[in-house]
């Protein structure tokens, strides 16, 4: 997937350049023109359902303020991958969803039903989509609010993986677990705490990455030259550790990379970002910034 990574990044990287010189003196929302687009293009690629209208289902998934906007957006995802799945029954090719069409369990003989399959690839997407653009997200805004972090990487002396790894450890992109409900009263000693039977709590599982104990009184800082920066849950533990875990560090490690040495003057066009989109998530809702002038490939 390397080479179509770096296929996508560089036709974003072209729109941006048209964006800056259009309009060199207005700031550039950098989450939706270029980090979304980056899992969006890639997910459609691994599935087979290259598009702007696949993206555009997509954005409008994740980006819904209302129950009803995220219906919609879901009803329309869903029209969208039926199509697919019929299209890929009568031509089959090397991607994903044809792989989940001609996927048979032996032990039942059975293959999976349309609504597995629609589920299975709304499952792919969410997994990849949003987790991808938090990480991005959130890593620019790191690198450009530590100017003698963004120094080190942009002279060599480290590299962008060693950003990456701080930023899962430090702002993990998708930072609570799905809401479980307690079935017996739990009391935690250390603080106090007791949670009743029948309560919901979320698991803020990123706070691992803070843990003074494990990082040292600074865990809260963000360091690229950290020993630890490896050491997070972010994309799980043992069986549950997320199988896309690769493909998401080699997508940021391109897209950075690229995108700082297109425009290494870039700079976030104000201090104060915008909150998370929605409670799952960890990044800025839009990302301002300037991107300067380019420079050449």
């Amino acid at each position: 997937m390397t080479d179509a990574i770096k296929d996508v990044v560089f036709v974003l990287l072209h729109r941006l350049e048209i964006l800056a010189e259009k309009a060199p003196r207005e700031p550039v929302d950098l989450r939706s023109e270029f980090f979304a687009r980056i899992p969006a293009a890639i997910i459609g690629r691994l599935m087979g359902a290259c598009g702007e209208s696949f993206r555009h289902a997509v954005a409008g998934m994740f980006e819904a303020q209302s129950e009803q906007r995220l219906k919609s957006s879901t009803d329309e995802l869903r029209c969208l991958l039926v199509g697919l799945v019929e299209e890929k029954r009568k031509y089959p090719g090397d991607d994903i969803t044809t792989a989940l069409i001609h996927a048979y369990d032996s032990d039942t003989g059975t293959c999976l039903t349309l609504e597995e399959l629609q589920s299975t690839l709304l499952m792919i997407i969410a997994a990849g989509y949003e987790t991808t653009i938090g990480l991005l997200t959130q890593a620019t805004v790191n690198v450009c609010q530590h100017p003698e972090q963004r120094r080190l990487v942009l002279s060599g002396q480290r590299a962008w993986t060693d950003v990456l790894e701080e930023t899962l450890r430090r702002d993990a992109p998708l930072p609570v677990r799905i809401m479980r409900v307690a079935t017996r009263d739990i009391h935690d000693v250390p603080t106090g705490v007791t949670i009743r039977q029948g309560e919901p709590l979320c698991i803020h599982y990123a706070a691992m990455g803070l843990d003074r104990s494990a990082h040292g009184d600074n865990a809260s800082d963000f360091d690229i030259q950290r020993s630890t920066r490896s050491q997070h849950l972010s994309f799980g533990f043992g069986p549950h550790v997320c199988p896309g875990a690769s493909l998401a560090r080699r997508e940021a490690s391109i897209a950075l990379t690229a995108l700082f040495s297109r425009f290494p003057s870039l700079a976030l066009a104000t201090v104060d970002l915008p909150g998370p989109g929605t409670f799952l998530s960890n990044a800025p809702a839009q990302l301002p910034v300037f991107l300067g002038a380019p420079v050449g490939d």
